[in-house]
């Protein structure tokens, strides 16, 4: 579902955080998710989640790195 969601243009920038028994972390994260969390999860695994996507949501500035072949 989440490779779906990331390869379709209009819903590809919401921020998507994965929350399961499965210890796939490496194919979430490059399949596009925020973060991820494996169950059984507590309130403050949670809250840091909301907090992580939330400060994700408040960026304004992206940044750009420029390499330049230049001898």
């Amino acid at each position: 579902i989440l490779e779906r969601l990331k390869s379709h243009p209009d819903l590809r920038h919401i921020p998507v955080y994965i929350i399961t028994i499965l210890e796939e972390r490496k194919r979430a994260v490059y399949s596009g998710a925020l973060g991820y969390l494996t169950k059984p999860v507590d309130k403050k695994s949670v809250d840091d989640a909301f907090m992580v996507i939330e400060n994700f949501l408040e960026r304004h500035v992206r940044e750009l790195l420029v390499v330049v072949n230049n001898e």
